[in-house]
């Protein structure tokens, strides 16, 4: 690898006859600019996978690293991916330059080219491993999905693929409850913006601005055309599948959304996504035993899913046995225990069968600033609210939850949980207010109730 002559200056050469692999480099600043990084990814590679830069006396901020090394590193660099939170880099277009500040408030260039050939490899490969991986996708597996295509952004800064296959995954990660909702859909659009300002042509972009249509703009409309021209060109993709799907549960076209996704939840089923919307949709359609027989289906082969914890519960609720499938959401909730909505079923079916102290308590940990959760969902919240009689804060929650972007406010006009509040004022002018789209079906489902 050639020396850029910005970097020249920074290091020192020990002899005459030494060659550039044998350069010594003295500041964060000098290493960041040979790895075509910033200071801080730079220092977070150090701490996460072992880069080769010591400290002199133990000074943090006092090291140095050789050029050799950090060649010899980044042929070997171990491919293990850690769950980090998302920091989406200032974009780099393949043909421009950007600048940028780094720690010491300077200018300095980034060169793309500066990016060696294997680190623009492996961030493809990640790309592809990651894509393969959504076939099998899972609440658990979600995290270390990000945590690959983080990985891939590390290496390749103008990968447009892994900023597009980022940002659906965010989406996605919002919408489980995994990370919290407005986190996860703002570092969406960046990155997403990102991958377009790489490359307006790369795959999967439109398909993903049609879920941020829906999750941030609520623009369902806009994002049924999006979805229909992305499934006009690929009729099998299955992101524009389940996107089209959602539509239609927000139109109330149940039936329409459940036929659309059984053909792909039978040739990908071990897609939980798939599997998810399918017992959502049988929930809302008052298909509870379904969904029931689902839950044990996923107990039996010890993958509990808290997304169908949650369903399972409300079903439960609805034939009015909730203490028969409350050990099954305690057992799922002990294993994800930051899951708002589980919690949130779990709280409801507690106060059905007396057990109201455990459902205050459960409130406590999901609203209290000091003890809340990272990953808050306000319909979780707002399902015990509902059942210790608090209408009115509960439909505070509701609204809280529709503008955050939540997938279940997609349904709340028919959600069956929610039939108490149908004749409650307030909840009759969250409904009449918000963006639902208007179709003779949701008016003769829902609106006639009123």
């Amino acid at each position: 690898m050639s020396i850029p002559l910005r970097i020249a200056r920074n290091v020192e050469f020990m002899s005459d006859k030494e060659t550039t692999a044998q350069i010594r480099l003295d500041t964060w600043k000098s290493i960041a600019s040979y790895l075509a990084r910033t200071v801080r990814t730079v220092q977070r590679w150090h701490a996460e996978y072992a880069l080769p830069v010591h400290h002199i006396g133990g000074e943090k901020s006092s090291v140095f690293a050789f050029i050799s090394e950090l060649d010899k590193w980044l042929e070997n660099r171990g491919h293990e991916a850690t769950p980090t939170i998302l920091e989406i880099p200032h974009p780099l277009g393949v043909n421009r330059h950007v600048i940028r500040k780094t720690s010491d408030c300077s200018d300095e260039i980034l060169d793309p080219s500066l990016i060696p050939d294997s680190m623009k490899t492996r961030s493809k490969q990640l790309v592809v491993l990651s894509e393969k991986m959504w076939e099998t996708l899972s609440y658990s597996n979600i995290s270390m999905i990000a945590a690959i295509l983080r990985e891939a952004i590390d290496l390749d800064r103008c990968n447009a693929a892994a900023f597009v296959n980022m940002s659906f995954t965010l989406i996605v990660q919002g919408l489980w409850g995994c990370i919290n909702l407005p986190f996860a859909y703002a570092a969406a659009q960046t990155a997403l913006q990102t991958a377009l300002e790489i490359d307006p042509d790369v795959p999967f972009a439109k398909c993903t601005t049609a879920w941020l249509s829906v999750v941030l703009k609520h623009d369902l409309v806009g994002a049924r055309h999006k979805f229909d021209e992305c499934l006009k060109h690929q009729p099998q993709c299955v992101r524009s599948i389940a996107g089209r799907a959602m539509l239609h549960i927000a139109e109330g076209h149940l039936e329409k959304a459940f036929n659309l996704l059984q053909k792909p939840c039978k040739s990908n089923c071990l897609n939980t996504p798939l599997v998810v919307y399918c017992s959502w949709i049988n929930y809302l359609m008052g298909k509870y035993a379904q969904v029931l027989d689902h839950l044990d289906q996923v107990v039996l082969s010890d993958r509990p899913e808290p997304l169908i914890g949650s369903l399972a519960g409300l079903s439960a609720i609805q034939i009015n046995e909730p203490g028969l499938y409350i050990p099954q959401m305690e057992a799922i909730a002990e294993k994800y225990p930051n899951h708002s909505v589980l919690r949130g079923v779990l709280g409801y079916a507690y106060i059905l069968t007396g057990k109201r102290e455990k459902a205050s308590k459960l409130l406590e940990g999901m609203t209290n600033p000091r003890k809340r959760h990272f990953s808050h969902e306000s319909y979780g919240v707002a399902l015990i609210l509902l059942g210790l009689g608090e209408a009115q804060k509960a439909v505070k929650q509701l609204e809280q939850s529709y503008s955050e972007g939540s997938q279940w406010s997609l349904a709340f006009p028919f959600d069956p949980i929610l039939a108490p509040l149908r004749n409650n004022p307030d909840y009759r002018r969250f409904i009449s207010r918000v963006r639902y789209p208007v179709s003779e079906n949701l008016k003769q489902n829902t609106l006639n109730v009123f």
